[in-house]
């Protein structure tokens, strides 16, 4: 999978533009669908923190920040859970790479 189109899965799972995705808003739901973008960077597509962070356009620091934020909200709310669930569904090939 191309980093271009985990951005528009990610994008519609969270019902947001890419353009959205990509600004510097740190509102918070374009905020999330980044963090989510990054951690399947990170875990399903194997980049490099620098990597990520040069294609979003934030400091390397913001990747490990982003996959544990991700982590932690995997473990309780179920709400969330249920959108990994539909961008994972809709992109498979994501989970058979975490």
């Amino acid at each position: 999978m191309s980093f271009e189109k985990l951005q528009e899965v990610v994008a519609k799972a969270f019902d947001i533009s890419v353009d959205d995705l990509n600004q510097r808003s740190r509102k918070t739901t374009p905020s999330l669908a980044r963090h989510v973008c990054i951690y399947y960077c990170r875990k399903a597509l194997k980049l490099k923190v620098e990597k990520i962070g040069e294609l979003f356009g934030r400091h390397h620091s913001l990747v490990p920040y982003a996959v544990a934020k991700v982590e932690g909200f995997m473990t309780y709310d179920l709400k969330f859970i249920e959108r990994i669930k539909a961008i994972e569904s809709t992109a498979p090939e994501l989970k058979q790479n975490l």
